[in-house]
């Protein structure tokens, strides 16, 4: 259950940074996507690039045919889990180091959902650390990325082969936080870094870049670490975010509210104050997170208008237990309480599916099986509560995912 990081030791030939640097500069021009991943892990290779290869595929029984309840802030369904074998989520990455302390990766990747297939551009960037100068210390990352402002945004469940994103993540982030934009970070001891992010404001949070306006969603976050000695290793982060919302519907016949036809546009601000711990200790570790949200804007039609005040919260509590190098138990429990006022045309409510009243829950029993480093297989067990709309309180659903990682390096 540990989680890999970048190495940076050798300086990569000219070759393959004209290569690389290629692709990035498409990678860096595409539009940006809704595509479910998970964080930015990444395996650099000694010398020349790193060509890696990731399938994940789950099949799923006792899934409920109603509509999902969850809503995202730009008042689209959440993607629910679907009955019976899903289409396989394949992601394509490549990863070189560029010069010492300096690397490139680039993603793309393939999403479907409710029988629906797209070929996205994942992520696009350069990272890098100052080294030597006056300016030692700090990091940057320029280009398309998840945010590293909440702990699963950044690292996924790092070993753990979940069917579905926590809650909160699907709710109040609308799936992943992911953008084109600038990442600054700053160590100020071994142990504690300060990060600032900014976004273009194309993502799950702001709906769509306003025009030419650069800078539509911002984080800043704080991650501490400390050796607890015989008590394991703590890691915590705590973080804010802020947001313009500029989102405009399209009447494509494919929207994800409860009523397709429905084209809006939405103006408006987020906030949202983020806490997140992952504590380890030999076998075990646990996890957590909170978020709070206060959301103020307005959904408007051709006729109709409503006022929108959300300032719902949510978190989820993970807890695993490594039986042996091979096998893992684990348990996610994940809870929202929503908390939303509206004034206007009430008729817009239910065109949202707006869950006004509802404290959805979901517990999930998992048995992780890593027969070797580049697979591994899960078998899980949920019990929903009111995640579906018109259905009853509770539901059972389960089934297995798998996930095959390939790589190989080129000189």
């Amino acid at each position: 259950m540990q989680i890999r990081t970048p190495k940076t030791e050798n300086q990569t030939p000219l070759q393959a940074k004209w290569a690389i640097t290629s692709a990035l500069t498409y990678l860096l021009m595409a539009q940006s996507s809704s595509v479910l991943a998970h964080g930015s892990k990444m395996d650099v290779p000694d010398t020349g690039i790193r060509v890696s290869l990731e399938v994940e595929q789950h099949l799923l029984s006792g899934v409920s045919e109603q509509n999902y309840q969850l809503s995202t802030p730009i008042l689209q369904l959440a993607e629910s889990p679907e009955e019976g074998i899903g289409a396989a989520e394949m992601t394509l990455a490549l990863t070189t180091e560029l010069s010492n302390q300096w690397l490139a990766y680039g993603a793309i990747s393939n999403h479907s959902h409710g029988g629906e297939s797209s070929l996205d551009i994942d992520q696009g960037f350069i990272q890098g650390t100052a080294q030597g100068t006056s300016l030692e210390g700090i990091t940057l990352r320029i280009g398309r990325f998840y945010s590293s402002a909440g702990l699963y945004n950044d690292q996924g469940h790092a070993g753990l082969l979940f069917p579905t994103a926590p809650l909160i993540y699907q709710d109040l982030m609308g799936g992943e936080l992911k953008d084109d934009g600038l990442s600054i970070g700053y160590n100020i001891s071994p142990k504690t870094k300060i990060v600032l992010e900014t976004f273009a404001g194309d993502n799950s949070l702001s709906g769509q870049q306003a025009g030419n306006k650069f800078s539509q969603t911002h984080t800043l976050h704080l991650d501490q670490s400390a050796d607890l000695g015989a008590w394991g290793h703590l890691d915590t982060k705590i973080g804010y975010l802020t947001s313009k919302q500029n989102y405009q519907s399209e009447d494509s016949g494919h929207s994800h509210s409860n009523d397709s036809e429905l084209v809006y546009q939405l103006s408006g601000d987020i906030e949202q104050w983020m806490l997140s711990m992952l504590w380890q200790k030999e076998r075990w570790q646990i996890s957590g997170e909170y978020i709070a949200q206060d959301q103020d804007t307005d959904a408007q039609t051709s006729s109709q208008i409503l006022q929108i005040k959300d300032k719902s919260s949510g978190f989820y509590g993970l807890v695993a237990y490594q039986v042996s190098p091979k096998w893992i138990l684990a348990t996610r429990y994940d809870r929202l309480t929503t908390d939303i006022d509206t004034y206007g045309h009430q008729e817009l409510i239910s065109s949202f599916g707006l869950p006004i009243s509802k404290t959805p829950e979901n517990l999930t029993l998992l048995v992780n099986w890593q027969p070797a480093d580049n697979q591994q297989w899960s078998l899980h067990l949920s019990q929903a509560k009111d995640l579906w709309q018109g259905s009853s309180s509770n539901n059972v659903y389960g089934g297995i995912s798998y996930q095959l990682s390939f790589g190989g390096e080129t000189l």
